[in-house]
């Protein structure tokens, strides 16, 4: 109690759910995010907040920012150190809610996407994270290779949907949400900070942090519960609707696959385990490319896009880090 009152005096007001946005230079994707968190229905007497932190934006973000002050209760920080593990790790230091909950600058969430996790988090006190439902929606022009294969890329659409029903989350189940719709017990998040080593900055294209947090977190024995009805849409712009775009996505992919394989001992997903497979996988999928392309075997030339960034992304980490 003594804690409380003394962070009373100096202004700091115990919040129940901090809603948590990384940005960098995307004024316009976020502009459309925040727009979308205001038509949220809110609980009468919530106590909440969105904290958009702002990874060393040179645009008009904060300006942004400041636009939707009267709409909602909104503040930012600023982390200069780029990268989305730094920005996060700065998001939790500085949230003031009981529960974080995790969205991206390019969603639009549904209009009961905050009323959904703060039942979920009343319903279930013992959870330590949330997870909700990713429905990606890709902007036109859409070519028909994309929109008839979907199902071949879920990772890169950051897609998740585990059906209607509530469910717990534990042990080694592999239904974990993705970064654009999450949330955390604030209490769980600051044991487990996000590893700059993870996550996408301007020189850096790993991604799985939140994954990792969310593992660390039920090998403690921590439990996780899918929230259906916490949805958000993630917009997907046409400039990643091209075969360089999944390529580059799977070789980050495999990066991070060979990094945390090397680092933590995780297994590696897909085929690769040396460098000699790693070739050989290249090498494979380039004439497997090539020749979905003459026969005009749309599906099969891209799941060899997706093995060929993979091969690319594990060969480039184990070069630099010099191991097999």
């Amino acid at each position: 109690m003594a804690d409380l009152a003394f962070r009373d005096l100096i202004g700091y007001r115990i919040l129940e759910i901090t809603v948590v946005i990384c940005t960098r230079n995307r004024r316009a994707s976020l502009e459309r995010t925040l727009a979308s968190i205001a038509r949220c229905h809110v609980t009468p007497g919530l106590a909440w907040e969105v904290l958009v932190v702002d990874n060393g934006s040179s645009d008009e973000t904060s300006a942004v920012i400041r636009n939707f002050a009267s709409q909602m209760p909104i503040r930012s920080i600023r982390e200069e150190v780029a990268g989305l593990s730094h920005a996060r790790n700065a998001g939790v230091r500085h949230a003031r809610g009981d529960y974080l909950i995790w969205t991206d600058d390019d969603v639009l969430v549904d209009e009961y996407w905050l009323d959904a996790y703060w039942c979920a988090f009343n319903g279930h006190p013992g959870a330590a994270f949330f997870g909700g439902r990713v429905h990606p929606v890709l902007e036109p022009p859409t070519p028909a290779w994309l929109s008839d294969n979907l199902d071949l890329l879920e990772n890169l659409l950051a897609a998740r949907d585990f059906g209607d029903e509530p469910f717990e989350i534990h042990g080694d189940d592999d239904r974990l949400p993705f970064g654009a719709s999450y949330a955390v017990r604030t209490s769980d998040q600051r044991r487990h900070s996000y590893d700059p080593e993870l996550g996408v900055s301007p020189t850096l294209r790993r991604s799985g942090e939140e994954t990792q947090v969310l593992r660390a977190i039920m090998d403690e024995g921590g439990v996780g519960r899918w929230v259906p009805n916490a949805k958000v849409s993630h917009i997907i712009p046409a400039r990643r609707q091209t075969l360089a775009y999944v390529v580059e996505h799977y070789r980050a992919y495999g990066e991070t696959a060979a990094y945390l394989a090397a680092r933590r001992g995780a297994t590696m997903p897909l085929a690769a385990r040396s460098r000699w497979e790693a070739r050989y996988g290249l090498v494979k999928s380039l004439v497997a490319i090539a020749l979905g392309g003459v026969l005009s075997k749309q599906r099969f030339r891209l799941r060899h896009a997706c093995f060929y960034g993979y091969h690319r992304g594990f060969l480039s980490y184990r070069s630099g880090a010099g191991g097999e």
